[in-house]
């Protein structure tokens, strides 16, 4: 029998998996602004983007604000609290 290849995950999927609130949001009749795009200033208002954490990002800003939950994803893992 052949094996299927391994795919390897997003880091998307991966951080789902973890428990981490990732959806796409369309939100046409309140567009929102990007917390990315807000940290340099611009702030432009955007009818689609992506709820990471219940924060709203544009889709220029979301490969950035996963990785930041990807740092944060392994430190939780490194550092875990105790005593709890």
């Amino acid at each position: 029998m052949d094996k299927e290849p391994k795919t390897e995950k997003s880091l998307e999927e991966k951080l789902r998996e973890d428990g981490f609130r990732i959806e796409k949001a369309q939100v046409e009749n309140e567009p929102r602004q990007c917390e990315g795009c807000m940290k340099e200033d611009n702030f432009k208002f955007h009818d689609r983007g992506w709820l990471l954490e219940g924060s709203f990002y544009c889709e220029n800003h979301k490969a950035g604000a996963l990785e930041v939950l990807r740092k944060i994803n392994e430190d939780g893992k490194s550092n875990p609290l105790t005593g709890i």
